[in-house]
């Protein structure tokens, strides 16, 4: 009996129960192995050996385990919770759904289901689902950290801040030193306008745990959005380091630029995150230019003919494809800001810095003496649904601005649906799901006005210097900081705030009637 491999299954198998007990896993992994060779049917080797596979990161083979586990007891509600571990750390988001799901039908009560099902609902993006599984699961146990942070996380996708605020409060009682929580519960609090509670927020969840990179990122908006330009862009830095944030994030192809002096090296500045941000911080460009250097620029296909006529710019190529040869240098266009050492009363917003390329051939508008209003009325929303981050607003309340004597609006939403067009009263529907921002901005040139949600068309507007009176939701982005009504980014904008959250009346009636005082003074 000295020797494990001629050992009873029983026997194995505590040898592997003590080794793992002491932490040493691939001891117990071996012993559970050799427990399920000597006895094919052993459930509880197999379920232990998924269980310490997993931990070992043998994703695959332990999947493989616990498939065998089902089998043997299909009924057992911790082998299927088990299997649906091993299944999310493989990428398998829908099956690891499917066995959580399975393990909570056969355990009705069971927590730790509730809460792994609830999290991965707000992965895929179904907050209701998530809430509909973790509402009860918090009232029998009001002690589990976790499931609260989940739920009121689901609750922020819903736009209901002061019930998460409530979530993640709970959660910090049980658990003080959770930073998830606190993470969670500062941008609830920034989402209902509480700055300092915010900002106080997020340094705690930092000082609770360093490499927090969400937090750090999430610090870092809000502070900029009071204007600490400073702080805040050393903090943006945090953004690749951040796993929530991956838009256009990639592989740098050749040294990060350090800001030094270029004299005639070529670098590769990479646009990223939304069309919005590079049409904001494009403006850096010439900047880098400046520095002696020989620009190339990469960006998303939209950009590319727009891009091209920065000044400065060498070369423009497409993200996503092979970087140009004899590259020396590179840098990702949003930390400039802060190698550039951008403060609030320092900002490069000299406009037009972007300009209608030749031969883009616009939406063609009637000549004569209407005032034309490009509008658009929908970006892509933070979350459905969710009033105080949504950067959309009905059509059918740009029917109010139709109605002003001498107005003609113009679509500018790309793809928009007939319905929704109708409901606008815009005469025009100028551009379609096959453009690019050249198109764009040659359309949005012939108009006197724009008046855009917080969408890629209000910063082409600002960046054209063209007129545009923006329509921000009460948790407006940090690009249009806090308290008011115009933008250091963009001299000609203007700047029109929810003051409740979801409540666009106010917003266009403060619209409706500046823009009647535009057109009276222009037909006087």
């Amino acid at each position: 009996m000295n020797d494990p491999i001629q050992a009873s299954p029983d026997a194995l198998f505590a040898l592997a129960a003590k080794a793992e007990r002491l932490g040493d896993d691939e001891t117990a992994a071996k012993r559970y192995g050799e427990a399920i060779a000597a006895d094919p049917g052993h459930f509880q080797a197999r379920h232990n050996l998924a269980v310490v596979l997993t931990r070992l990161g043998r994703i695959a083979d332990a999947i493989a385990a616990a498939r065998g586990a089902c089998e043997l007891a299909p009924g057992h509600p911790v082998v299927h919770f088990t299997l649906g571990v091993a299944l999310e750390r493989a990428g398998e988001i829908n099956e690891a759904i499917g066995e959580y799901r399975h393990a909570q039908y056969l355990r009705p009560n069971y927590i730790d289901a509730a809460n792994n099902l609830g999290r991965l609902f707000n992965l895929v993006g179904e907050p209701s689902a998530a809430a509909e599984v973790l509402e009860p699961a918090v009232r029998r146990r009001p002690d589990h950290a976790a499931a609260r942070v989940n739920l009121g996380n689901a609750y922020l996708e819903l736009g209901l801040p002061d019930a998460a605020v409530e979530q993640f409060t709970g959660a910090l009682v049980s658990q003080p030193g959770l930073a998830a929580a606190q993470n969670s519960l500062a941008v609830a609090q920034s989402l209902l306008g509480r700055a300092e509670a915010a900002i106080d927020g997020f340094r705690a969840a930092i000082e609770l745990q360093p490499d927090n990179a969400e937090a750090h990122e999430n610090l870092a908006l809000e502070l900029l959005r009071k204007g600490n330009f400073g702080e805040g862009w050393k903090e943006y830095e945090w953004r690749w380091r951040n796993p929530s944030n991956a838009m256009t994030k990639r592989e740098f192809p050749a040294s990060l630029w350090d800001g030094r002096p270029l004299n005639g090296k070529s670098i590769l500045i990479l646009a990223e995150q939304g069309y919005g941000d590079a049409l904001q911080f494009v403006r850096y460009v010439p900047l880098v230019a400046d520095m002696g250097g020989r620009v190339n620029l990469e960006c998303r296909a939209r950009l590319v003919r727009l891009f091209a006529t920065v000044r400065g710019v060498e070369r423009v190529v497409e993200l996503g494809g092979e970087p140009p040869d004899g590259i020396d240098f590179c840098v990702p266009m949003l930390s400039l800001p802060h190698m550039f050492g951008t403060t609030a009363g320092k900002i490069p917003a000299l406009v037009p810095y972007l300009a209608v390329p030749g031969g883009a051939e616009g939406g063609a508008l009637p000549d004569d003496d209407a005032f034309n209003v490009g509008i658009t009325w929908s970006g892509a929303p933070r979350f459905a649904g969710d009033a105080y981050r949504d950067r959309s607003c009905p059509a059918n309340l740009f029917a109010r601005l139709a109605g002003i004597d001498g107005v003609r609006l113009i679509n500018l939403q790309i793809d928009a649906g007939a319905e929704d067009l109708a409901a606008t009263g815009a005469t025009s529907n100028p551009l379609s799901s096959d453009f690019d921002f050249a198109r764009t901005a040659a359309t949005l040139q012939q108009t006197d006005l724009v008046i855009s949600v917080d969408t890629a068309v209000g910063h082409l507007a600002g960046a054209l210097a063209k007129p545009c009176w923006l329509l921000l939701p009460f948790a407006a982005g940090h690009q249009w900081m806090t308290g008011r009504d115009d933008s250091p980014w963009y001299p000609h904008h203007r700047l029109f705030r929810q003051s409740k959250p979801g409540d666009w009346g106010p917003v266009f009636a403060r619209v409706a009637d500046q823009l009647r005082v535009l057109t009276t003074k222009r037909r006087s």
